[in-house]
């Protein structure tokens, strides 16, 4: 290696380890990824690539509809691509590791986030993508009703957000928020997330798949509500497994 290529190499490993891995790139590397796969075709298609790079995505539904299950699998995919660190805040402490590892996420590689409260889930998130460690992020889950019969809750997730958005474009972390609600497609107005998210998907269960006597899995509709990186407004349909949420 020429002398003047050490020194670049050595300049941009400076700045990303004080910076983060976004605030500095070699022209070379133009071409590099810009969106995290969902493990959905169709799904990555109709959001031009996947989940942007360095974002916030929200995942609206309301039970089992398969929010979890593209969460989970694009953690799968962060850590298939290389990126390796994935992290689940389980807010409610219902998480299932089982169901994790069938969509592919590597539990060695997987961190944790066990909150005693929301704020405290938020407080350790902040923290967890100050470390600029993880490249992908699953936030589950945010209640619209809660949210909004709680100013003191609203207000710290606005903050959060706002925080959270200058970190990611430097980490090119990609975090994840399920949200509860029964109405995905025209979610409650006044959600901070409507604003600071890049993408918003509504999930509706429309069928139960069965085989003879058994239930084997579920049909959802997944609408684009919104999409920085391309049209919204399309809606696709997925099959999920029964073991899927």
């Amino acid at each position: 290696m020429r002398r003047e290529q050490r020194a670049l190499e050595q300049a941009v490993a400076t700045i990303r380890l004080h910076h983060g891995p976004g605030a500095i790139r070699k022209a070379s590397n133009q071409r590099r990824a810009t969106t995290l796969p969902s493990g959905f075709p169709a799904l990555d298609e109709a959001l031009a690539g996947g989940f942007p790079l360095g974002k916030l995505g929200e995942l609206l539904g309301y039970g089992t509809a398969g929010q979890f299950t593209v969460a989970a699998s694009a953690l799968a995919q962060a850590q298939q691509a290389g990126r390796m660190v994935a992290c689940y805040v389980d807010t409610g402490a219902t998480i299932d590791l089982e169901a994790l590892a069938r969509c592919g996420v590597r539990l060695d590689l997987l961190a944790i986030l066990r909150p005693h409260s929301f704020l405290h889930a938020l407080a350790m998130t902040d923290d967890l993508l100050r470390s600029g460690s993880f490249a992908a992020v699953a936030f589950d889950r945010l209640d619209d009703q809660h949210l909004l019969a709680n100013p003191e809750a609203l207000q710290a997730l606005e903050r959060a957000l706002r925080a959270w958005v200058p970190l990611l474009s430097r980490s090119l972390a990609t975090v994840l928020l399920i949200t509860t609600t029964a109405w995905p497609e025209a979610p409650p107005q006044g959600l901070p997330l409507s604003a600071f998210a890049s993408v918003r998907l509504a999930f509706r269960r429309q069928a139960w798949l069965v085989r003879g006597p058994r239930v084997v899995g579920f049909e959802s509709r997944v609408t684009v509500l919104k999409n920085r990186q391309g049209p919204a407004g399309h809606s696709i349909t997925i099959r999920f497994p029964v073991d899927a949420a």
